[in-house]
């Protein structure tokens, strides 16, 4: 784990570098360990990964480069987000049924939990 205060690495991880921060780092101890300046055990602990997570990101590294330590998700949506065309559709049905409410949001909660 790194030595940074978790309000510091809490604020990286809002702005959206900590990937990038993270495959720096990772680079820069994969390409020491590929031209045998470090050890795996070293990697580890410089990356506070296991020895065993260190050969999977070397292997990776050596075959795909910088690209093989970036996650793999980094870039696509997540699996549990709606799509726009459901979105347009709660956004209507709220519009038509419950604005005119001054409990609207209240209302509408209660009824798309349902």
């Amino acid at each position: 784990m790194s030595g940074k205060d978790p309000e510091e690495r809490t604020e990286v991880r809002k702005t959206g570098t900590i990937s990038r921060a993270r495959v720096h780092e990772r680079v820069k101890t994969m390409r020491m360990l590929a031209e045998k300046k470090n050890t795996r055990y070293q990697a580890a602990m410089t990356l506070g990964r296991s020895i065993k997570q260190i050969g999977r990101l070397l292997k990776s590294y050596l075959e795909l480069g910088e690209e093989g330590l970036a996650h793999k998700l980094c870039g696509k949506p997540s699996n549990h987000c709606k799509d726009d065309e459901r979105k347009r559709e709660v956004l209507v049905g709220y519009l038509e049924h419950y604005a005119k409410h001054s409990l609207a949001p209240i209302l509408a909660a209660y009824q798309l939990k349902e």
